[in-house]
């Protein structure tokens, strides 16, 4: 599981941040009883973690995920019908072109590369300093290539935007991090709130 030593965990959100109207939740855990859904370890009352919509146990809620498990199951492909829209903007995804998947539990959340910086670059500022290292390497940082499922499958110029893209999440992380998570213009409600007893609660 990643890092979660006091010393090296982001200072606390005043409320939870949700990014582009509620795309993703990012907060700070109140009860430590919710369960990361990728490593399946428990996730530390007051460690940030990240929430997105999944269908679990027979309903609708948000799972819950630590940053850089977050991060590390994102996957890559290419949109096939010109049907699927991105969750960050509502808008179609081009026929033919890449799309990143964010995922959680069972569901999968595509976005365009265009919006995946302002989407992503929240959670990689919400990664403890202690993963900053393993955090760059997974996105690309110093000249690697990411650490992404379907990156393989992609043609020569679709593999070049992605790797563009993820390097543009990493600087844009980066950024946000000089300043610390903003949460000034964040909106949350009742289903924000953490009283799960055990590692999904519902979205009413």
């Amino acid at each position: 599981a990643p890092s979660s030593s006091p010393s090296s965990t982001p200072p606390p959100l005043s409320k939870p941040v949700e990014v582009l109207g509620g795309v993703l939740t990012i907060e700070n855990a109140k009860t430590g009883r919710s369960k990361c859904r990728k490593c399946m370890e428990p996730i530390a009352a007051g460690e940030l973690r990240i929430g997105m919509q999944a269908w679990i146990m027979g309903r609708q809620a948000v799972t819950w995920q630590h940053p850089c498990c977050f991060m590390g199951n994102l996957t890559v492909a290419v949109e096939a019908t010109g049907r699927g829209k991105c969750k960050g903007t509502g808008l179609p995804l081009t026929k033919g072109e890449p799309k990143l998947g964010m995922r959680s539990h069972t569901n999968t959340s595509w976005l365009s590369l265009g919006c995946a910086a302002e989407v992503l670059a929240p959670v990689v500022n919400a990664a403890p300093a202690a993963d900053a290292d393993a955090m760059r390497v997974a996105l690309g940082g110093d000249g690697a290539s990411p650490q992404l499922e379907g990156l393989d499958g992609l043609g020569p110029a679709h593999a070049d935007a992605v790797c563009a893209v993820m390097r543009q999440v990493e600087a844009a992380g980066r950024a946000e991090g000089a300043s610390g998570v903003s949460d000034d213009d964040s909106k949350t409600d009742s289903a924000a709130s953490d009283d799960d007893a055990g590692d999904a609660k519902p979205k009413t």
